[in-house]
């Protein structure tokens, strides 16, 4: 129905910018981030007088962006957003940090391209985050709340975080609207090479591990089972085939239960792969075990116990929260 909606209306208004806006964004739900860029595109050329609204281009592409591993394209987004729009200024410069970082990181950069001038910047952003926080209605914003502290942590470890723009991809769905090709070809395997670089005993190792771990099963979750809404080439044949993904990543988000224990700083990261392998059992027609798994985010048990002992809230817990309660009512629906 939207799609028809807004396909009658491009055909009567092709310069129309909240059209285009509904376009782009049913491209991205479609796992299309290149064609929604394409849609933003066209929503900027259409209209100078309003800069705000180009702000919502911007904020589209960077995580159209971030679906296409695409982090010096995104930083460039963030990058005008950090500068000019008002709504999350920490958001906006932790957006644009990560991204500087991952492009060092994964040799996105050329040689002689500003490494250090890169690393350096994003160092200063990441010191700026915590204090650009702001509050609504006396209420912190919760993803403000989580970049704060992963920017802390940044400066902690001395400018270095793992895989953070696939992690910031991760929190606006971009792995879920990515193309299967792209988190096949580009996503798994820089999961799979920080995983080979870890170091036991290392800074932080305990929190990276399992965080590499549940990117890792979320890739292969994807590549078993896109989301639903994406249009897929009928012509692609994944490298690995629906029985070994699933399983593949089963494994590892079973291995971030295991040593959920061990984390330090990031448990949220337990609770979100419980909510993952619900999602994945269902898809593989398990319902119980999936109500199981979802249950267990809802139920406020604790699901992990650090060095610190008992944690009260974690990171993005609401959000999470809402998610769980929706695949949950899904399930009940048979719609997952």
């Amino acid at each position: 129905m939207a799609a028809r909606i807004v396909k009658w209306n491009l055909k009567r208004y092709p310069t129309g910018v909240f059209f285009l806006f509904g376009a782009g964004r049913l491209a991205l739900v479609r796992s299309q981030p290149a064609r929604a860029i394409e849609f933003h595109t066209r929503a900027m050329a259409a209209q100078t007088q309003y800069r705000n609204l180009h702000h919502v281009s911007y904020w589209e592409m960077a995580i159209a962006n971030l679906a296409l591993a695409d982090v010096r394209s995104s930083a460039e987004c963030w990058k005008v957003l950090e500068q000019e729009a008002t709504w999350s200024k920490s958001i906006y410069s932790y957006g644009r940090a990560v991204c500087l970082l991952a492009s060092v990181q994964d040799g996105e950069s050329k040689v002689g391209d500003g490494d250090k001038e890169k690393r350096e910047e994003a160092l200063r952003l990441m010191k700026l985050v915590p204090t650009l926080r702001q509050k609504i209605a006396g209420k912190s914003i919760p993803l403000e709340k989580f970049v704060a502290r992963k920017a802390r942590k940044c400066i902690a470890q001395n400018g270095r975080l793992l895989l953070p723009a696939l992690e910031l991809s991760v929190i606006f769905l971009g792995i879920a609207h990515a193309p299967r090709r792209i988190v096949e070809e580009r996503m798994l395997p820089q999961v799979r090479s920080a995983l080979a670089e870890l170091k036991e005993g290392a800074q932080g190792y305990w929190d990276d591990l399992a965080l590499a771990r549940y990117l890792e099963g979320l890739c292969l979750r994807y590549i078993a089972f896109p989301d639903p809404d994406a249009v897929l080439d009928p012509a692609e044949v994944p490298a690995l085939s629906r029985e070994e993904a699933a399983k593949d990543a089963k494994a590892c988000f079973e291995a971030v239960f295991k040593d959920g224990e061990k984390i330090e700083l990031d448990h949220h990261i337990v609770y979100h792969a419980h909510y993952e392998l619900g999602r994945l059992l269902a898809c593989l027609g398990d319902e119980l075990e999936a109500r199981r798994h979802l249950e267990l985010v809802l139920s406020g048990k604790y699901l992990e116990v650090g060095p610190s002992g008992r944690k009260g809230r974690y990171s993005m817990e609401n959000a999470l929260h809402m998610r769980a309660n929706a695949a949950v009512e899904a399930l009940h629906q048979k719609r997952l």
